[in-house]
């Protein structure tokens, strides 16, 4: 009976040849010209015939061709039962492969953490190059130096253990945006061309921008700021500072507003009557009692829940698509259209949510 030996390889094989056993190819074939191998069959057999010992084969063969590199995609071994198989080193040279295989993975592992930990290992970062944009994250940094980056446009930080941030040699900076991080100090009175401000969900407890005028965007959410002067800011577009303490919040010098997120502070009152292109408004979860939106004829978003407002009108928002006034104690709302023979106006906004049992008025019959 014949022992044979079968490996499964993807795209590796011999030539077959027909002299050779029927089996398959001899080992002595196959070590004696390993030029043969090209990637062609899936399936190879070995087939012992009289002589079952190709420990010796076997081993050539493995080693004429570079070791375990000719076996990189093995799949699947199989040798027959036959009792004239002496088979012995087989598993040796499979485990060896593994072995190897093994090994180099775990040097790419340490290789790995080695640098990790380099990166881990970072607090300081100093950049001698001069770019426009710089840029990093995730990092354990807790300082930063870019004094000598006087080209600077834009920064932007990520989840750093920065606490102090020095811009001061970077007069050129359009855009600085540090998320997530723990800035308690931020010295802006040297960028006056800044025209983007974003520090969302730091530990901020003061902030001015008195000397940045050409700021158009400013988002300072997640913060402990407990006041905010914006007198000088009179091109801001866009704000959002809810997440804080503010008691009050000041916009008669923003004429241009358009979107303003001022939820979950302690505002008691909201004047917005010099804010005529506010478009969209949140202030939820504050402690606002009466809410005058006579002067935004273009809002086309409010979102007021949350607060202790008993009475709003909306009858000049004409232009709202979408409406929360959830959890008030509202007794009435003052509306555009007629309730309730002309509610499918109301049904034609986004969004019209509200709580309990106000009464729906329009403040002139014949609208």
């Amino acid at each position: 009976m014949v022992a044979a030996l079968t490996l499964l390889l993807f795209g590796c094989a011999t030539h077959r040849n027909s002299s050779q056993s029927n089996r398959g190819v001899s080992t002595d074939a196959v070590a004696s010209h390993p030029e043969n191998l090209r990637p062609s069959y899936e399936l190879l057999e070995y087939a012992t015939g009289v002589d079952a010992d190709i420990s010796a084969k076997l081993s050539d063969f493995v080693e004429l061709t570079r070791g375990y590199d000719a076996f990189s995609t093995l799949l699947q071994t199989r040798v027959s039962t036959d009792s004239t198989n002496r088979i012995r080193s087989l598993e040796v040279y499979l485990s060896s492969y593994i072995e190897s295989r093994k090994q180099f993975l775990e040097k790419l592992k340490d290789h790995v953490e080695e640098q990790r930990s380099v990166l881990f290992r970072l607090r300081t970062a100093h950049f001698d190059e001069d770019p426009l944009h710089f840029a990093c994250a995730g990092a354990s940094i807790t300082n930063l130096d870019l004094s000598t980056n006087t080209a600077l446009t834009e920064i932007y930080c990520r989840s750093t253990r920065i606490t102090r941030l020095d811009t001061s040699q970077n007069t050129n900076l359009l855009k600085l945006t540090c998320l997530f991080g723990q800035l308690t100090n931020v010295d802006l009175s040297h960028n006056i061309k800044l025209e983007t401000l974003t520090l969302h969900g730091n530990e901020l407890r003061h902030l001015d921008v008195s000397r940045n005028t050409n700021l158009w965007l400013m988002i300072c959410n997640e913060n402990n700021l407990t006041s905010l002067n914006l007198s000088s800011n009179t091109v801001l577009t866009s704000l959002e500072c809810k997440g804080n303490g503010l008691t009050n919040l000041n916009l008669r010098f923003n004429r241009d507003l358009n979107l303003l997120v001022c939820d979950d502070n302690r505002l008691s009152s909201l004047d917005l009557s010099a804010n005529p292109t506010l478009h969209r408004l949140t202030c939820s979860e504050n402690i606002l009692t009466n809410l005058d939106l006579s002067q935004n004829t273009e809002l086309t978003m409010l979102d007021c829940s949350s607060n202790r407002l008993t009475s709003l009108d909306i009858s000049a928002n004409t232009n709202l698509t979408a409406v929360n006034v959830l959890n008030n104690p509202l007794k009435e709302i003052v509306v555009w259209w007629t309730p309730p023979e002309n509610v499918p106006i109301a049904l034609s906004m986004n969004e019209f949510r509200y709580s309990g049992s106000p009464i729906l008025r329009n403040p002139s019959p014949n609208r």
